[in-house]
């Protein structure tokens, strides 16, 4: 997703949107992961007992990618997800927040390596895992 006119600090730029789901919902929706494979999703967690899948009755906010040095965050309130900039944003310029997933023990090792990120940030972690290594 990019910028279609500059985006100031802190302005509100869209809500995640999508059918909400329990997380009991989500897990008999997912797929399993398998090595090689195409896996996408647009869940986004946003309490222990509520994702929103954006690929059901979502906007264009399930296109932000990730970056480890974002120009967006993601604010939660009242289970609503709202995107802000967090600095200023040129036209055309790719939206990107940090997905920020966390590594779960009952993930295969193999998936580290096709959630590998790529986005060229400085301090790139390599990873959209927040503890990318499985630590």
């Amino acid at each position: 997703m990019f910028a279609t006119r500059a985006i100031a600090c802190g302005e509100w730029i869209i809500e995640y949107i999508g059918e909400r789901l329990t997380d009991a919902e989500c897990e008999a929706r997912s797929v399993d992961w398998v090595p090689d494979a195409p896996y996408h999703t647009m869940f986004f967690e946003v309490s222990a007992d509520l994702v929103i899948d954006g690929g059901v009755g979502g906007n264009d906010s399930r296109f932000i990618n990730h970056s480890c040095a974002p120009n967006c965050v993601v604010e939660i309130a009242h289970d609503r997800v709202h995107v802000h900039a967090v600095r200023e944003i040129a036209p055309g310029e790719e939206l990107t927040f940090d997905y920020a997933y966390e590594w779960e023990v009952r993930y295969p090792p193999a998936m580290r390596e096709s959630h590998r990120c790529a986005c060229g940030a400085p301090r790139c972690r390599g990873s959209i895992f927040l503890n990318g290594d499985g630590a």
